[in-house]
């Protein structure tokens, strides 16, 4: 008779060891990926609005335009008031009340300086009647045959244009440069004489119309 083999015992696994070959073997799970970040969609340039620029020019052409006008308007100002003082000074007391009852210059006859070019000395004489210049004479002028050939006819015409300007801004005739330059000194001498006899035949006026 044959004895039953004893019934065999799984071995008891230790919880250190590899599973063994009997059991199932689990799947490692792969570790959970995290979510992507949704993308940022990239930022566009910022373009400037037509309309917005075509302003911005407009108020930077504006500004522009005003400094500029206002530049203008000194220098045509400054420009005005030196014009008028060059005038002053050059025409002496030409210049009579707007309403034109003062005279500019007392009555009388007035010798200029004598005024030496290259081809001799010229002096002139002023006449003033009315307070305005009535003749200028040329009492004095280079001797040699020549000048005085071009001083007799430059002589006239230089008279005609002192009195049509009542003052000594007179054009230059042609061919006598030296006379016509030395003639007019002469005669800005005269009249200067004729104006200050006329400023204090105006303040010794006022004086005795406030002394009464």
């Amino acid at each position: 008779m044959t004895e039953a083999a004893p019934p065999t015992r799984p071995p008891v696994v230790d919880a250190g060891q590899a599973t063994p070959p009997w059991l199932p073997t689990t799947p490692a799970t792969e570790p959970a990926t995290a979510p992507r970040p949704a993308s940022t969609p990239a930022r566009r340039p910022r373009r400037k609005h037509p309309a917005r620029r075509a302003r911005m020019v407009a108020l930077a052409s504006s500004v522009a335009a005003t400094g500029g006008l206002t530049m203008a308007m000194a220098a045509t100002s400054h420009a005005s008031v030196g014009g008028t003082a060059s005038g002053l000074a050059s025409g002496g007391a030409t210049s009579a009340s707007s309403g034109g009852t003062t005279a500019a210059y007392t009555d009388g006859t007035y010798t200029g300086t004598e005024v030496t070019n290259r081809y001799g000395p010229v002096e002139v004489q002023v006449t003033i009647t009315g307070g305005k210049i009535a003749s200028v004479a040329l009492v004095e002028s280079p001797g040699d045959g020549r000048s005085q050939q071009i001083n007799a006819q430059a002589g006239p015409i230089l008279e005609q244009e002192a009195i049509s300007a009542q003052s000594s801004t007179l054009d230059i005739v042609s061919g006598a440069t030296y006379t016509t330059n030395s003639y007019v000194t002469s005669l800005q001498a005269a009249l200067d004489q004729a104006a200050a006899a006329n400023a204090t035949t105006a303040a010794a006026t006022a004086i005795g119309t406030g002394s009464k």
